[in-house]
């Protein structure tokens, strides 16, 4: 005969009603974690869990019937979904219940939203002051800013309303500037989320990139939690580049926002942001195109009025030295008559032959000296007027061979970073990240040291 014993199910039927005794229709609030979330035409399964510093301590399965879920919904408005998300802590009411095939469960008949949004500000809380232990709401803000912002690395799920939201206003900008957009794909609500946010920004290569954006469609506190979290702050703050946000909220204070290195409400308001800086580096190279212009203009202009200032100064040397030396002809013209008129009265008839000889020579010295006076300075006129002539046009070229595109065309470079041109006055720090602008297109690079020349 076999010892003493009882059967599986009476064990089983003793354990209901044991339970059935301790609680019986008693419902109690218990703290736990959802640790797994299933939904099974219309009814809800949970798994939940309670832990210390990594350990396990507890783990029982619970269920939210559908009537019960429809009945709760409509008092949350809707968002339920959002406190039964793996990772949240919550305060429910349940009933023990216990099945013989099935094992032992709870039945869930309330939960209370206070209390897992007091522990997201708990845990939110903790956060911050890692925060501003660790200095990660400044590392960032660090970084410098690109004058031309134009490839962008996008974070974001391509499937939500401010993924569009974001291309339409980037790429139907009113000025038609075109960027460079890759996306990296990332869920932002839910239990892969924080995962996946991190991941995207392990895979951004920053120096194939100019800015970084995160973007989400807005939702609520709980949708948002995702971005209090540590891991994400922390790698926004170690980010290789500039990053921005725009996550879609108006009143709460998100501590991927506090990290980054400027926050926007919206998708579109980032969008419109970087459209806008390309806008103002247009005016200004503009303002600086429109100065050297004027510049060139008011030195061209100045030497035009030099050169008419020289040709008004040689018309009027020209008469003065035509008189002064048509002066000296007559002069020595009355001299010479003076001369051959003594001579005249003294000289006998024998030497008029003579006298006349000298008339005829005192002629042609006068033709022959004014020709030759006239024709030296016409000569010497036309002569400083070519010269001045050329100088004009040595100084056209000149200005013309300096502008900046022909500067670069030679093989010459223009370097700037954060703080401007790089120059003997004004050197970057090791680093810093270095843009080289060349006839055929940019370099980024990172400064290392200087070498001096011996």
């Amino acid at each position: 005969m076999a010892k003493d014993s009882i059967s599986l199910l009476e064990l089983c039927q003793r354990i209901k009603e044991e339970l059935a005794n301790g609680f019986g229709w008693d419902r109690i609030w218990i703290r736990a974690e959802i640790s797994s979330y299933n939904v099974s035409r219309g009814h809800r399964y949970l798994q939940l869990v309670e832990e210390e510093q990594g350990r396990l301590n507890a783990k029982i399965s619970a269920n939210i019937w559908a009537n019960t879920f429809q009945a709760l919904n409509f008092r949350f408005r809707s968002k339920l979904e959002d406190y039964l998300q793996p990772g949240t802590k919550v305060l429910l009411l349940v009933r023990v219940d216990y099945h013989e095939v099935y094992g032992l469960k709870l039945n869930v008949d309330d939960i209370d939203p206070a209390y897992t949004l007091g522990e997201m500000a708990r845990r939110k809380e903790a956060v911050i002051e890692k925060i501003k232990a660790k200095g990660w709401d400044k590392r960032n803000k660090k970084k410098p800013f690109p004058l031309v912002p134009q490839k962008i690395a996008l974070i974001a799920s391509s499937r939500s309303a401010g993924y569009a939201d974001f291309m339409a206003q980037l790429k139907e900008n009113s000025m038609s500037y075109a960027f460079e957009i890759e996306l990296f794909e990332s869920g932002v609500q839910g239990e892969r989320a924080q995962k996946e946010l991190v991941e995207a920004f392990d895979q951004v290569d920053p120096w194939g990139f100019d800015v970084l954006v995160l973007i989400r469609g807005g939702g609520s506190q709980i949708d948002l939690d995702v971005f209090n979290s540590e891991a994400v702050c922390e790698a926004i703050a170690y980010s290789g580049m500039p990053v921005l946000t725009g996550l879609g909220h108006e009143t709460d204070l998100l501590l991927a926002d506090v990290v980054a290195f400027k926050s926007f409400k919206t998708p579109t308001a980032v969008a419109s942001f970087l459209y806008e800086q390309l806008y103002d580096f247009e005016q200004k190279i503009d303002f600086v195109y429109r100065q050297i212009l004027d510049k060139v203009n008011e030195r061209v202009g100045d030497l035009g009025v030099q050169e008419k200032a020289q040709k008004e100064r040689f018309s009027r040397y020209i008469p003065s030295v035509m008189t002064a030396k048509m002066e000296e002809l007559r002069t020595f013209a009355a001299q010479l008559n003076q001369a051959t008129r003594e001579r005249f009265l003294s000289e006998s008839n024998n030497r008029l032959k003579a006298i006349g000889s000298l008339k005829q020579a005192k002629r042609r010295i006068l033709t022959s000296d004014r020709n030759v006076i006239s024709t030296r300075l016409k000569r010497a006129l036309e002569n400083k007027i070519d010269k001045e002539e050329q100088k004009r046009i040595h100084f056209e070229k000149s200005i013309a061979y300096l502008s900046p595109q022909k500067v670069l065309e030679r093989g010459y470079s223009i370097t700037t970073f954060a703080k401007g041109l790089v120059a003997k006055n004004n050197l970057p720090k090791k680093g810093d990240e270095l843009r080289t602008i060349f006839a055929g297109g940019k370099v980024v690079s990172i400064f290392k040291a200087t070498e001096n020349e011996d």
